[in-house]
Order: structure tokens, then C-alpha cells, then sequence
């Protein structure tokens, strides 16, 4: 809202409230006080919303989105606890036999709003198309798992689960086949789990990555502010306010993988804008590609893009 916005609502007000001038900015003050503790103490909840899609819970799903058998799917629950004692919940989607090590895999990280259920016809599309195992975590808090989402813990969720497919699926997949798949928020782990596991010297045994694929992700939580709330877009408040940063354009210029970037042209949420810096800041990049889905919005880029 332009300062000339505030000064006549300011007027509208003082003319017809009967309140006098220090009662209006007083009045004023303490609104917008509130509201900026508001903003500061719900930033997990604005941002995860693990619970916005209902239901939480993906077994209480409704048909076919409770498990990938209800797809025709062949798939295994798996249950892993990571280091500060949260029980997560995963997916494993083997493609063909479990003694085919050919195939590739794919670890797919999901956008911020429903539990992992809801992805499942982009699985489904993926896995007949693409010939891919894949895994998909549910991040904590999210459907069955345990505990309140956090940009840390989600961190060490990501990687913890890439930790559980190198000790407990190598004899069903090739480790030097490994794909991490992002979408959106999931772009942001992803490229937090690429980072770590070539840079975390306590993941030096750990796989190294194929390749790493970003859908319609942002650059940094800082930088999608100007577009959720632009009247709180300056530097000087986002400094003391965000408490969540997701920093992926600090990140990916140190990721060596190769890169892919899936960006929707008429993306209503995350600026298509910010999937080009990103593109750009990749300088470390074994290879890098952007395929822009002309047309495609946030979320339906999966269908629009084709087959190419």
C-alpha cells in the first residue's frame, strides 16, 4: 500500500471516528504491532501447512490417495527415526523386480502444503514414464510422521533419508544412479541435501548424486517475501523478522551435480524470475539445463510440460 494510500485511510478514519490524532496512530501502532508479532510467531505455520489439505494423516486419505497400492503400485512403508529421535515416514516404489539394480532412482521432496498422498498421480506418471524407483519422504510433521516441521529438522530429515537408502536398498538400486527431485519448498530441500551430502565431511561415505531437478522453487524465503508480503519487502525488517531463511541461492552456486530446472512461465506463487537466478548462480554445475513450461502455472507443471 503506497504512502498516500495510509495517509488517506488515516484521514477517512480521523474524519470519521470522532478518535483524535493520537489516538489513530496510537490505535495504528498497536495493529500493526500486532500484526508484525503475528507474522513473526506463525512463520512455521504459514509456511508448512501440514495440516491445511486435510487430513494430516496420508492413511486416512481418501482412494486412491492413501497408498500407491490403491495406484497399482508395488511399494514398502518404511519407518526410519532420525538423530533427535523423530519416527519419519517413506515410500520406497520399486520399478520392476526388487533384484533389478539397473533402474534409476529418484528422491522426491514435496511442496509445503498435504501430506505425500496427494503426489501420487505425479507418481504414478513418473514411475510408468521414467522406469525410476522411487523414494518419497514425509517430512516430520507431515502425515504419519512425527514431530513439527522446521527448516533444520527437515534438513536432517532429507539427508537422513538418503542415509537409510544407502544402508538398507543397495542391493535394490544403483547408487550411482541417484536423482534428488524438488518441487517447490521440496526444491529448497533438495538443494540443501545436494549441498550437504558434497560439503557435510560427516557425509563423506555417503552416495553422490546424479543429478539434482528443481520444479518452480524459490531462491530464498527473504526473497519470496516481496511477493506474500511486499509491504514487509525491506531489508531492515526482514532481518529481524524471518526466523525461516531456506538460503538455496547461497547454496547452489557450490553444488558441482547436474543440474535441471523445471520452471513454469505463468507460475502464480514462486516468480519465475527466481528459478532464473538460480539457473544463473549455478556456476559449479557438472551441466546445467532450464526447460521452461510455457504456460504452466505452480503446480500443474507435471502435466503441461509433455514428455520431452
Amino acid at each position: 500500500m503506497s504512502q498516500q494510500k495510509v495517509l488517506f485511510l488515516l484521514f477517512a478514519i480521523y474524519c470519521t471516528s470522532g478518535m483524535s490524532w493520537k489516538q489513530i496512530f496510537t490505535f495504528s501502532g498497536v495493529a500493526v504491532a500486532g500484526f508484525l508479532y503475528l507474522i513473526y510467531s506463525q512463520q512455521e505455520k504459514i509456511l508448512y501447512l501440514n495440516e491445511t489439505i486435510p487430513p494430516k494423516r496420508t492413511s486416512e486419505n481418501p482412494a486412491p490417495y492413501a497408498n500407491p497400492k490403491q495406484s497399482g503400485l508395488d511399494y514398502e512403508d518404511v519407518w526410519f527415526t532420525t538423530k533427535d529421535n523423530h519416527r519419519l515416514h517413506a515410500w520406497w516404489i520399486p520399478f520392476t523386480s526388487r533384484d533389478d539394480r539397473t533402474a534409476p532412482t529418484l528422491v522426491f521432496y514435496h511442496a509445503n502444503a498435504g501430506n505425500m498422498g496427494f503426489r501420487l498421480p505425479n507418481l504414478v506418471a513418473i514411475h510408468e514414464k521414467l522406469n525410476m524407483n522411487i523414494f518419497i519422504i514425509s517430512y516430520r510433521g507431515y502425515g504419519e510422521s512425527e514431530g513439527i516441521p522446521g527448516e533444520d529438522g527437515m534438513k536432517m530429515d532429507a539427508v537422513e533419508g538418503i542415509q537409510y537408502l544407502w544402508t538398507h536398498k543397495q542391493n535394490e538400486m544403483d547408487a550411482q544412479k541417484i536423482f534428488l527431485f524438488g518441487r517447490s519448498l521440496g526444491g529448497a530441500v533438495a538443494v540443501a541435501t545436494a549441498y550437504a551430502l558434497e560439503h557435510d565431511q560427516q557425509l563423506e561415505n555417503a552416495p553422490r548424486i546424479a543429478g539434482l531437478i528443481l520444479e518452480n522453487t524459490f531462491s530464498s524465503i527473504s526473497d519470496m517475501v516481496g511477493k506474500v508480503f511486499p509491504f514487509l519487502d525491506f531489508a531492515w525488517i526482514k532481518k529481524y523478522m524471518l526466523r525461516i531463511h531456506w538460503r538455496s541461492i547461497e547454496l547452489i552456486p557450490s553444488i558441482s551435480s547436474n543440474l535441471l530446472f523445471l520452471a513454469c512461465d505463468h507460475d502464480e506463487i514462486v516468480p519465475h524470475q527466481q528459478m532464473v537466478t538460480l539457473y544463473e548462480a549455478a556456476q559449479q554445475a557438472n551441466t546445467k539445463q532450464m526447460f521452461v513450461i510455457e504456460g504452466g502455472t505452480h503446480n500443474d507443471g507435471w502435466m503441461k510440460g509433455g514428455d520431452a
